[in-house]
């Protein structure tokens, strides 16, 4: 991210003002400043667009107007990026070149993915506000620090995007109060100077973490309505042998033929169930039960290690500071529980 002349100072990023620019140049914009806002006055809208660069490929963007009289506005939504956009106050209807067209109300969410910049039509009714948050994510810095996703962690409704094939998403949800409270919290921000990058950064991951949990939560629930009870009772028991057993944890093919399941429904409803895929809960219940043990009573890595089903201390050893960023015995030595006298 480069910023233009005259806007730093004192190793501060100040903002950079434009007055009436067109809306199609914000994505062109974005590319050259951190942090820029763009007023708007005229016989249809007052108010402001502001845009913030957290990193390179994650944009926050805010539109705030008072809308004066009935009119459209043509928005550019960049390409090759996922954009959330999150309606706070007032009604308008989102027409994309497809003909798709969403009526945001407060509360709604529209979600989009295109392959080139595009231009959409916004209606808007005259006498009311306006108000609504966007992030915009190049999809690569998801599968980066502090995301770190993988790629079948991600909602099924946004993998596309991660495939080589062309790809349009067009999506309309509606959100919570959680949600409400946080997306509100990046436009009334109570921290400013130094820390308000810092704050800016934190509150729009809580905002994507947010949406990503409700995208799974409404999915599983779409995909559990195809499982019978049967099948439900099969998932349930193998998470059972999973929490009794993670020195010898079955194979996805032993517990499906054990648990009378196609292996493919065990992986599908065990993710949809309980929220991680098989291998992912294994691991993660595999670092529960080693934090306990590295906190408790003095015992050996190694034998934590045999006890949770790892063949070398070195892989577990890996895995561990992986998923904390500690190693067992930093863990240990230094986060043990006190020893009773």
């Amino acid at each position: 991210m480069v910023d233009g002349p005259d806007n730093k100072e004192a190793g501060i990023v100040k903002v950079k003002e434009f007055n009436n620019n067109d809306y199609s140049e914000w994505v062109k914009l974005m590319r050259s400043y951190s942090k820029f806002r763009n007023y708007r006055k005229n016989d249809y809208e007052s108010g402001y667009e502001e845009v913030y660069c957290l990193r390179e490929g994650f944009y926050i963007r805010i539109l705030n107007f008072d809308i004066l009289r009935k009119n459209t506005m043509k928005l550019t939504f960049a390409g090759k990026h996922f954009l959330f956009c999150f309606k706070l106050k007032g009604a308008n209807v989102l027409c994309s070149s497809l003909n798709n067209e969403f009526v945001l109300t407060p509360l709604s969410l529209a979600m989009y993915y295109f392959d080139e910049d595009e231009i959409m039509e916004d209606f808007c009714e005259g006498g009311s506000d306006y108000l609504m948050v966007m992030l915009v994510i190049d999809p690569k810095v998801m599968t980066q620090i502090p995301f770190s996703y993988e790629s079948d962690s991600f909602p099924d409704l946004l993998k596309p995007a991660f495939k080589k094939k062309p790809a349009t998403i067009e999506f309309l949800h509606t959100f919570g109060s959680s949600i409400l409270t946080t997306a509100k919290a990046l436009v009334e921000r109570k921290v400013m100077g130094d820390h308000e990058r810092l704050y800016l950064d934190c509150k729009s991951a809580e905002l994507l973490c947010l949406v990503f949990q409700d995208l799974s939560l409404l999915e599983a629930n779409i995909h559990l309505n195809h499982f019978s009870p049967k099948d439900l009772k099969a998932l349930e028991s193998a998470k059972d042998q999973i929490d009794s057993s993670l020195r010898n944890v079955p194979s996805i093919a032993d517990m499906a033929k054990e648990f009378e399941i196609s292996e493919n429904r065990l992986k599908t409803g065990f993710k949809s169930l309980y929220g991680q895929h098989v291998r992912g809960y294994i691991l993660a219940m595999r670092m529960q039960k080693a934090q306990q043990l590295l906190m408790g009573k003095r015992i050996s890595i190694d034998r934590i290690s045999w006890d949770l089903g790892y063949q070398h201390t070195s892989s577990f050893i890996t895995a561990f500071k992986q998923h904390t960023g500690m190693t067992p015995k930093f863990y240990q030595r230094h986060l043990k529980a006190p020893e009773s006298t």
